[in-house]
């Protein structure tokens, strides 16, 4: 569907592929996200957004009016879940326009062409994440803080928003959160009829009557998340980051290099056993049969060698014959003083006998 101005009719459906009742049905679904955000005419938004089992993805360009005026011209997919998916949505670029020359044609089996065209792949996305990593980790430390079945308010600048998205909905299964339905620009979160996660230029110019259910992320504040939640989504990142074919992040700058497609993971690198230094001479170690699981016999110590003297007229021998000759006069004055001991208690015994 195509959605521009017209001078008899206003903004209006200009072409579709859809019967006449079906494109008035969808003209009043989606008339709340065609136009652009007031005040934002340089570049183009998309949206994302789900009725029921049809996700429809908006591409919104500035234009003029029939006076002049700025407008928007915007196209639409339809289509269902399977075939429209968020990967799809997030990589269409907002600074171009998908231009189609067989608008209204479809339906497509696929993307159409035109919108291929202006799709990046999903190395241009992984190689934007090295710029807007710590910006990532501030984001997906929100979602996990609020909740991930939250409604979130993004502020963020608009060249990573796109990215942001691409890597946050890698960090969570799909069964632990609701659809990622977006829109990556609104001037305000007024309404109930936003998708889930908003991109608005600042808080306090973007807060409105209705979003006081929706959570605010400012990735550009990292000082407003918890210490721990950052820490915790850091690991959280890095480890999706790395699922997806980008390497761990280098320790110099704490962000990871430009990606490279890996065809699987690589493990870490396992620090081989360094051999110790053999003296020349030695014979090397014979490597021993390990032993069967059965009981083993239990070996018999070798006897204790005997100890063998040192040869006489050795500085080891005199030494020793030195020690054996001050053992011998000690225990002759250890003796002699003994005897002299009992003699005395004798003599004394003997002289208070006679008294």
């Amino acid at each position: 569907m195509l959605f521009q101005w017209s001078e008899a009719k206003g903004f209006m459906t200009a072409r579709s592929s859809l019967p006449r009742p079906e494109q008035e049905l969808w003209y009043d679904r989606l008339l709340p996200r065609l136009s652009l955000p007031q005040g934002q005419y340089d570049t183009g938004s998309t949206c994302y957004l789900q009725y029921d089992d049809v996700m429809a993805l908006l591409h919104r360009w500035p234009a003029k009016d029939g006076h002049h005026r700025a407008s928007t011209r915007t196209r639409a997919l339809l289509g269902p879940p399977r075939l429209l998916t968020f990967a799809d949505a997030v990589r269409v670029r907002t600074d171009a326009e998908p231009v189609e020359g067989t608008d209204g044609e479809g339906p497509f089996p696929g993307m159409p062409p035109g919108w291929r065209a202006v799709s990046d792949d999903d190395a241009t996305i992984l190689a934007a994440l090295e710029e807007c990593h710590d910006r990532l980790v501030t984001f997906v430390a929100g979602l996990l803080t609020d909740g991930a079945e939250g409604r979130f308010a993004v502020v963020a600048p608009e060249q990573y928003r796109r990215a942001l998205l691409w890597g946050a909905q890698r960090c969570f299964r799909p069964d632990e959160c609701p659809p990622w339905t977006f829109s990556t620009a609104e001037a305000g979160v007024a309404g109930t009829d936003l998708p889930r996660i908003v991109f608005v230029p600042s808080e306090a110019s973007s807060r409105g009557y209705g979003g006081d259910d929706l959570s605010w992320i400012d990735v550009n504040r990292p000082e407003y998340v918890d210490p721990l939640a950052r820490d915790h989504a850091a690991r959280v990142v890095d480890d999706a980051l790395y699922r997806v074919a980008v390497p761990h992040r280098t320790a110099h700058n704490g962000r990871p290099p430009v990606p490279h497609p890996l065809p699987q993971a690589v493990p870490h690198s396992i620090p081989q056993p360094v051999p110790h230094s053999i003296p020349q001479g030695v014979p090397s170690p014979v490597p021993q049969p390990v032993p069967s699981s059965g009981p083993q016999p239990v070996p018999q110590q070798p006897p204790m060698p005997e100890p063998v003297g040192a040869p006489s007229g050795s500085p080891d021998a005199r030494h020793q014959a030195e020690l054996r000759t001050e053992e011998s006069e000690y225990a002759v004055f250890v003796l002699s003083l003994a005897i002299g001991s009992a003699l005395f208690v004798m003599l004394l015994m003997y002289l208070g006998a006679a008294l």
